[in-house]
Protein backbone atom coordinates (compact mmCIF):
# COMPACT_ATOMS: atom_id res chain seq x y z
CA UNK A 1 0.00 0.00 0.00
CA UNK A 2 1.07 3.39 -0.74
CA UNK A 3 1.07 6.72 1.05
CA UNK A 4 -1.23 8.38 -1.29
CA UNK A 5 -3.82 5.27 -0.59
CA UNK A 6 -3.74 5.82 2.57
CA UNK A 7 -4.58 9.80 2.71
CA UNK A 8 -6.72 9.65 -0.35
CA UNK A 9 -9.91 10.10 1.40
CA UNK A 10 -8.79 10.80 4.95
CA UNK A 11 -8.85 14.48 6.61
CA UNK A 12 -7.35 13.49 10.05
CA UNK A 13 -3.77 13.85 9.95
CA UNK A 14 -3.01 11.68 13.37
CA UNK A 15 -5.32 8.93 11.36
CA UNK A 16 -3.01 8.86 8.89
CA UNK A 17 0.15 8.53 10.86
CA UNK A 18 -1.40 5.44 12.71
CA UNK A 19 -2.52 3.56 9.26
CA UNK A 20 0.72 4.19 7.88
CA UNK A 21 2.55 2.93 10.94
CA UNK A 22 0.01 -0.42 10.76
CA UNK A 23 0.89 -0.49 7.04
CA UNK A 24 4.58 -1.15 7.90
CA UNK A 25 5.91 2.35 6.41
CA UNK A 26 9.60 2.62 7.67
CA UNK A 27 10.53 5.52 9.88
CA UNK A 28 12.30 7.38 7.49
CA UNK A 29 9.00 7.49 5.25
CA UNK A 30 6.81 8.49 8.62
CA UNK A 31 9.76 11.20 8.83
CA UNK A 32 8.89 12.56 5.39
CA UNK A 33 5.11 12.41 6.26
CA UNK A 34 5.44 14.00 9.62
CA UNK A 35 7.88 17.23 7.81
CA UNK A 36 5.10 17.44 5.21
CA UNK A 37 2.44 17.95 7.70
CA UNK A 38 4.78 20.09 9.58
CA UNK A 39 5.24 22.45 6.37
CA UNK A 40 1.98 22.68 5.22
CA UNK A 41 1.13 23.63 8.85
CA UNK A 42 3.81 26.48 8.57
CA UNK A 43 1.90 27.95 5.49
CA UNK A 44 0.59 31.45 6.15
CA UNK A 45 -2.81 31.39 6.42
CA UNK A 46 -4.45 34.07 3.87
CA UNK A 47 -7.21 36.07 5.52
CA UNK A 48 -9.86 37.43 3.96
CA UNK A 49 -9.65 41.19 2.80
CA UNK A 50 -11.40 43.41 4.51
CA UNK A 51 -12.19 46.62 2.52
CA UNK A 52 -12.78 49.66 4.41
CA UNK A 53 -15.25 52.34 4.07
CA UNK A 54 -14.45 55.65 5.13
CA UNK A 55 -16.70 56.69 7.83
CA UNK A 56 -19.67 59.61 7.09
CA UNK A 57 -18.37 63.37 8.16
CA UNK A 58 -19.18 64.80 11.06
CA UNK A 59 -20.94 67.13 10.01
CA UNK A 60 -22.68 67.70 6.19
CA UNK A 61 -22.29 71.44 4.88
CA UNK A 62 -25.37 71.75 5.59
CA UNK A 63 -25.53 71.13 9.30
CA UNK A 64 -22.02 73.40 9.45
CA UNK A 65 -24.19 76.15 8.61
CA UNK A 66 -26.45 76.00 10.81
CA UNK A 67 -23.84 75.49 13.70
CA UNK A 68 -24.15 78.25 16.07
CA UNK A 69 -21.31 80.70 15.84
CA UNK A 70 -19.73 82.07 19.06
CA UNK A 71 -21.09 84.92 20.49
CA UNK A 72 -19.05 88.02 20.86
CA UNK A 73 -19.93 90.12 23.97
CA UNK A 74 -20.47 93.64 22.61
CA UNK A 75 -18.87 96.29 25.35
CA UNK A 76 -21.43 97.73 27.45
CA UNK A 77 -21.95 101.38 26.28
CA UNK A 78 -20.82 103.79 29.34
CA UNK A 79 -22.85 107.01 29.35
CA UNK A 80 -20.64 110.11 29.83
CA UNK A 81 -20.28 111.31 32.89
CA UNK A 82 -22.59 114.40 33.53
CA UNK A 83 -20.46 117.79 33.44
CA UNK A 84 -20.31 118.81 37.08
CA UNK A 85 -22.51 122.15 37.71
CA UNK A 86 -20.46 125.59 37.66
CA UNK A 87 -19.33 126.69 40.87
CA UNK A 88 -20.50 130.63 41.05
CA UNK A 89 -17.38 132.06 42.56
CA UNK A 90 -17.90 135.18 45.32
CA UNK A 91 -15.75 137.37 47.07
CA UNK A 92 -15.72 137.76 51.08
CA UNK A 93 -18.58 140.08 52.09
CA UNK A 94 -20.94 139.11 49.22
CA UNK A 95 -24.45 138.06 49.74
CA UNK A 96 -25.01 134.33 48.84
CA UNK A 97 -26.52 134.34 44.67
CA UNK A 98 -28.81 131.39 46.25
CA UNK A 99 -29.82 134.04 48.55
CA UNK A 100 -30.62 137.04 45.71
CA UNK A 101 -32.25 133.85 43.38
CA UNK A 102 -34.70 132.93 46.35
CA UNK A 103 -35.75 136.93 47.14
CA UNK A 104 -35.92 137.57 43.40
CA UNK A 105 -38.32 134.05 43.13
CA UNK A 106 -40.48 134.82 45.99
CA UNK A 107 -41.32 138.09 44.12
CA UNK A 108 -42.75 136.40 41.51
CA UNK A 109 -40.14 136.49 38.94
CA UNK A 110 -39.96 134.25 36.28
CA UNK A 111 -36.71 131.99 35.99
CA UNK A 112 -35.46 133.63 33.10
CA UNK A 113 -36.25 137.17 35.12
CA UNK A 114 -34.58 135.69 37.95
CA UNK A 115 -31.18 134.47 35.80
CA UNK A 116 -31.11 137.83 33.85
CA UNK A 117 -30.36 139.90 36.55
CA UNK A 118 -27.76 137.38 38.69
CA UNK A 119 -25.57 137.75 35.54
CA UNK A 120 -26.06 141.31 35.84
CA UNK A 121 -25.82 141.53 39.15
CA UNK A 122 -22.17 138.95 39.30
CA UNK A 123 -20.37 141.51 36.65
CA UNK A 124 -21.67 144.57 38.11
CA UNK A 125 -20.62 144.42 41.91
CA UNK A 126 -20.14 140.52 42.51
CA UNK A 127 -22.95 140.75 45.09
CA UNK A 128 -21.27 143.19 47.39
CA UNK A 129 -24.07 145.33 47.55
CA UNK A 130 -21.83 147.86 49.86
CA UNK A 131 -19.32 148.83 47.37
CA UNK A 132 -19.56 151.88 46.08
CA UNK A 133 -16.38 153.62 43.26
CA UNK A 134 -16.42 156.99 41.65
CA UNK A 135 -16.38 156.30 37.85
CA UNK A 136 -14.74 158.47 34.85
CA UNK A 137 -16.67 161.23 35.13
CA UNK A 138 -16.38 161.75 38.88
CA UNK A 139 -19.88 160.10 39.74
CA UNK A 140 -20.56 157.57 42.80
CA UNK A 141 -21.70 154.11 41.69
CA UNK A 142 -23.29 151.74 44.06
CA UNK A 143 -24.83 148.56 45.60
CA UNK A 144 -25.47 145.82 43.80
CA UNK A 145 -26.28 147.16 40.26
CA UNK A 146 -24.18 149.94 40.95
CA UNK A 147 -26.48 152.84 40.30
CA UNK A 148 -24.71 155.76 39.11
CA UNK A 149 -24.79 159.64 39.62
CA UNK A 150 -28.01 160.47 40.48
CA UNK A 151 -29.74 157.01 40.19
CA UNK A 152 -27.44 156.37 43.63
CA UNK A 153 -28.30 158.92 44.93
CA UNK A 154 -32.32 158.78 44.70
CA UNK A 155 -31.38 155.25 46.03
CA UNK A 156 -29.55 156.00 48.86
CA UNK A 157 -32.00 158.63 49.82
CA UNK A 158 -34.84 155.92 50.29
CA UNK A 159 -33.03 153.75 51.65
CA UNK A 160 -31.12 155.61 54.18
CA UNK A 161 -27.34 155.28 56.06
CA UNK A 162 -27.60 151.40 55.66
CA UNK A 163 -28.60 151.16 52.28
CA UNK A 164 -24.92 149.23 51.84
CA UNK A 165 -26.71 146.31 53.81
CA UNK A 166 -29.84 146.44 52.99
CA UNK A 167 -29.46 144.73 49.48
CA UNK A 168 -33.39 143.41 49.30
CA UNK A 169 -34.15 147.43 49.11
CA UNK A 170 -31.35 147.68 46.51
CA UNK A 171 -33.08 144.89 44.84
CA UNK A 172 -36.54 146.28 45.36
CA UNK A 173 -35.68 149.80 44.09
CA UNK A 174 -33.96 148.56 40.91
CA UNK A 175 -37.24 146.87 40.38
CA UNK A 176 -39.60 150.13 41.06
CA UNK A 177 -38.04 152.11 38.40
CA UNK A 178 -39.14 152.80 35.04
CA UNK A 179 -36.68 150.24 33.11
CA UNK A 180 -36.96 147.79 36.13
CA UNK A 181 -40.84 147.51 35.46
CA UNK A 182 -40.44 147.50 31.72
CA UNK A 183 -38.31 144.65 32.41
CA UNK A 184 -41.16 142.49 34.27
CA UNK A 185 -43.43 143.33 31.49
CA UNK A 186 -41.60 141.73 29.35
CA UNK A 187 -41.79 137.86 28.82
CA UNK A 188 -38.82 136.16 28.86
CA UNK A 189 -38.42 132.64 28.35
CA UNK A 190 -34.89 132.52 27.91
CA UNK A 191 -32.38 133.65 30.90
CA UNK A 192 -29.83 135.05 28.09
CA UNK A 193 -32.35 136.83 26.59
CA UNK A 194 -33.43 138.36 29.57
CA UNK A 195 -29.62 139.11 30.73
CA UNK A 196 -28.84 141.04 27.54
CA UNK A 197 -32.09 143.43 27.91
CA UNK A 198 -31.01 143.92 31.44
CA UNK A 199 -27.74 144.91 30.79
CA UNK A 200 -28.77 147.53 27.64
CA UNK A 201 -31.51 148.89 29.19
CA UNK A 202 -30.71 149.23 32.55
CA UNK A 203 -26.83 148.81 33.14
CA UNK A 204 -26.29 150.98 29.97
CA UNK A 205 -22.68 150.13 29.40
CA UNK A 206 -20.60 151.80 27.16
CA UNK A 207 -19.85 149.21 24.93
CA UNK A 208 -24.20 147.51 25.25
CA UNK A 209 -23.94 145.49 22.56
CA UNK A 210 -20.46 143.56 23.70
CA UNK A 211 -20.96 143.73 27.55
CA UNK A 212 -24.67 142.37 27.05
CA UNK A 213 -22.74 138.80 25.01
CA UNK A 214 -20.83 138.67 27.60
CA UNK A 215 -22.78 138.45 30.50
CA UNK A 216 -24.96 136.39 28.85
CA UNK A 217 -23.03 133.43 29.12
CA UNK A 218 -22.64 134.17 32.71
CA UNK A 219 -26.39 133.78 32.38
CA UNK A 220 -26.31 130.57 31.04
CA UNK A 221 -23.38 129.38 34.39
CA UNK A 222 -26.37 130.45 36.60
CA UNK A 223 -28.81 128.52 34.84
CA UNK A 224 -26.54 125.60 35.21
CA UNK A 225 -25.74 125.81 38.29
CA UNK A 226 -29.45 126.37 39.99
CA UNK A 227 -30.10 123.04 38.54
Amino acid sequence: MKLREIFAESDDPIMDLVRAKEAGFTPNALDQLVDQFVAADARPVTKPTITSKPLPPAQTAQARATVAKPVVAKPIAVAPAAKPAPVIAQAPGSVAWTAVRDYLSSKGLTPAHVIGMLANIQHESGFRPHVQVTDSNGLPSGGLFQHNGPRFTTLVNKLGRGWGSNWKGQIDFALSEPDGQRYLSNKFTDPHAASKWWTINFERPAKAQATARTRAKTAGQFQQAKK
